[in-house]
């Protein structure tokens, strides 16, 4: 490529450089165009510091709005025109334009001016640094998520970071969606890659923060498919079996809602034929399993021993159980056993489900504070710290919900309407100290009734 003798808008700046002599021009917009020719040159853009701009290249004469980019290809010998993007943070210095050899010129005006002789390097330096983006990441309830890298002592990150976010579900739950992801997120779970995925324990979401970013990860109830309710023997991929007597295989019940220990006999495999072994192996004692059969058709289990597994084939797992209770709303058909049947154990560690609202579900057990709940179909309230409670109802000539202090056993109910309609407080015995004689802590109950009274929220 040969190069051009140019003229600067201030002057004529004459250098030497072995035979040729290079410059450029600034000159008014109306200075003649080169006409497409043959050849090309490319023009390739940077920051210093990295950050703080990006960048757009374009002929001269264009006025079409033009993508950030970092490198370009023109017609040798045309006319450039090239911008920096200030971000905040950052002052524009000067363009460095590298034509090689070791001849560069330096253009203090932003947009620059240029003829594009040969492939040429124009870099623009900054005074500052970039200000840095927010990145809020919260996790919902099942879960946690892990942030890389981490952000800047001042809590930012540097305009185009690249951040993995990963999310964890905790036992019994699975990862459920992501949310607030920036355009062209990549994200994996499992096999899967897409922004809603579902039935896998984690998940990662890659991007580049160009912008402030709130992302949120949810979680949902681990859920493992059965359909086969058999005689015992287990055999079949998605089979299971309800033991009246947890040490007699063939002593199959079919809807053991009582208050004896009894068995659940699980294929290793699901419905789907996908071996669950690695999660049954986390299950513990105290865990929970929901059965369900249909909408809001269920029996809730405690684990109170897992069991070594069963010998032969195939694979199987052995819990003992405990009855907690269940819900008849939703119940529907005739269940058999030896029949396909709609079922899903739902398994979990906490006494309460998460519903889509992210208000927590009460069922039979007691809940503890802090945390937000729906105690009936209409009634949501907020159990403060320092307490847990036993929803409950009763009627007596209309619906009352009541809420019952675990420690204490004191007890406050509300109507139908959402209004307190009473409360009974269960003083300590005279002389009693709380810690010693009791086990209780020093509250004040009355105090933390006021709180959760003041919480009611009626849907």
């Amino acid at each position: 490529m040969r190069k051009r003798d140019s003229v600067i808008a201030l002057g004529v700046l004459a250098v030497a450089a072995a035979a040729v002599a290079v410059a450029v021009i600034l000159t008014r917009d109306s200075a003649p165009q080169a006409t497409a020719q043959d050849t090309t040159a490319t023009l390739a853009t940077a920051a210093s510091p990295a950050g703080c701009a990006t960048t757009t290249a374009q002929l001269s004469t264009d006025t079409s709005t033009v993508s950030p980019g970092a490198e370009w290809t023109f017609p040798e010998d045309s006319y450039v025109r090239v911008r920096a993007n200030v971000v905040a943070g950052c002052t524009f210095s000067r363009w460095a334009i590298d034509y090689g050899d070791g001849i560069v010129f330096d253009l203090h005006e932003n947009p620059a001016r240029f003829q594009l002789t040969e492939d040429i390097t124009a870099t623009a330096h900054f005074t500052g640094a970039p200000r840095g983006h927010m990145l809020g990441v919260t996790a919902g309830e099942g879960g946690s998520v892990t942030i890389s890298p981490a952000a800047r002592d001042d809590g930012t990150y540097a305009p185009g970071t690249v951040v993995t976010l990963s999310a964890t579900a905790d036992k019994g739950y699975d990862f459920g969606a992501w949310t607030g992801l920036p355009e062209g997120a990549t994200v994996t779970a499992g096999a899967a890659a897409a922004t809603t995925t579902s039935g896998t324990e984690t998940s990662t979401a890659s991007f580049t923060l160009s912008g402030p970013v709130t992302a949120a990860a949810s979680f949902r109830v681990e859920s493992t498919p059965y359909n086969l309710h058999t005689t015992g023997t287990v055999t079949a991929a998605g089979s299971y079996a309800l033991l009246s007597d947890p040490n007699d295989l063939t002593s199959t019940v079919d809807w053991p809602d009582t208050n004896y220990p009894f068995g659940l006999l699980l294929h290793m495999s699901d419905a789907g034929n996908v071996s669950r072994a690695s999660f049954y192996g986390t299950v513990t004692v105290a865990d929970r399993v929901d059965w369900w059969w249909g909408h809001e058709c269920l029996i809730r289990f405690k684990v109170i021993e897992v069991r070594t597994d069963p010998a032969g084939m195939p694979a199987r797992k052995l819990f003992v159980m405990e009855f907690v209770g269940t819900s008849y709303s939703g119940c529907q058909g005739q269940r058999t056993s030896d029949a396909l049947q709609p079922v899903e154990f739902r398994w979990r560690q906490p006494p309460w489900l998460v519903g889509s609202d992210g208000i927590r579900k009460t069922f039979r057990e007691p809940v503890p504070g802090p945390g937000r709940y729906r105690v009936s179909d209409d009634l949501i309230v907020t159990i403060p710290a320092g307490m847990s409670v036993r929803p409950g109802s009763f009627y007596e000539g209309g619906w009352y919900t009541v809420l019952r202090d675990v420690e204490s056993d004191s007890t406050l109910w509300f109507d139908e309407s959402g209004n307190e309609a009473g409360r009974e407080i269960v003083e300590l015995p005279s002389g009693s100290s709380d810690e010693t004689e009791t086990g209780a802590t020093t509250r004040d109950v009355n105090a933390l009734f006021d709180q959760i009274a003041a919480s009611v929220e009626v849907e």
